[in-house]
């Protein structure tokens, strides 16, 4: 991903890694100005990528409001997401203000997605439409430990094998694991609102406007890349690590026919990722891959 003019530093990396823990701030005004600015053009890029997606959705045959949401999903939210990224090394960032507007934001969207999916027809067409299908017990018990199984080991895969490639964590990720009681509790709200919200937007709505339009896999292919850059805050592990974890609940939801299996595993991950396991999970800051 390249900017316009002048060359600064690339968000997914974040540049100097020694300006990036984010809750120490910075005094560095001219740092600050350029960051600000390279976040403006990733915010005007998305913006202007999504009418051409809009355009193309429409010619495809898409319901008007799949013409209103889809471009901001696919296109606007991920170049948002690196717009934020680019202020990673020079703002100062709170914890628990991040996990609270990670939640209502991702509430906002889902309540978006369920309101698009309403003018589809009634109660059934909706919840078949977003995959929110009930199985057995024991189906749902099978198939999300089988993808919180399978989730893990990609994680432990990534852990292990980045390094080889050059790849680090981004510094801010560590920064923004929970520490204290408080935030630990309110990282469950986080691993909640990210199990239901994410799974009913990427998986969910986006996968059943998208996939009649250009084909399941190919709509798994553009849903999970999206879900990839959304990410970008954690930087270019982060990027491939959920871009595919993404395409593995997308797969467990198709396979099951239910989202409901994927929405529990991504919620179990995220509570082992981000409080159970934490750094050990993370691609050591080392070669020593231990």
């Amino acid at each position: 991903m390249e900017d316009d003019g002048e060359p600064g530093p690339d968000p997914l990396l974040g540049g100097d890694e020694g300006s990036l823990p984010a809750g120490l701030g910075s005094e560095d005004q001219g740092a600050l100005a350029e960051a600000e600015e390279q976040a403006r053009r990733w915010a005007r890029r998305g913006v202007w990528a999504a009418l051409p997606v809009a355009v193309a959705l429409g010619l495809a045959g898409a319901p008007w409001i799949d013409l209103l949401l889809l471009p901001v999903l696919l296109v606007a939210l991920p170049a948002f997401a690196v717009a934020q990224a680019c202020l990673l090394g020079v703002v100062e960032v709170e914890r628990l203000s991040a996990y609270l507007s990670s939640i209502l934001a991702m509430s906002v969207l889902a309540g978006f997605c369920l309101v698009a999916a309403a003018f589809r027809g009634d109660a059934t067409s909706l919840t078949s439409f977003l995959g929110l299908v009930a199985v057995s017990p024991g189906a749902l018990v099978g198939w999300s430990a089988f993808l919180t199984g399978a989730g893990l080991a990609l994680m432990v895969l990534f852990r292990v094998g980045a390094g080889w490639f050059g790849l680090r964590e981004h510094p801010f990720l560590r920064t923004l694991m929970p520490r204290s009681g408080a935030e630990k509790t309110a990282f469950l709200g986080v691993s909640l609102s990210a199990g239901v919200g994410e799974e009913l937007v990427f998986r969910g709505y986006v996968l059943g406007a998208l996939g009649p339009l250009v084909g399941m896999p190919w709509a798994v292919v553009l849903s999970s890349t999206s879900f990839g850059v959304i990410h970008a805050y954690q930087g270019w592990v982060g990027f491939f690590r959920t871009g595919l974890l993404g395409g593995l609940l997308a797969w467990g939801y198709l396979a099951s026919g239910s989202l409901l299996p994927a929405m529990v595993a991504h919620t179990l991950l995220d509570v082992v990722a981000g409080i159970l396991l934490g750094d050990r999970l993370m691609v050591p800051e080392d070669d020593s891959r231990v």
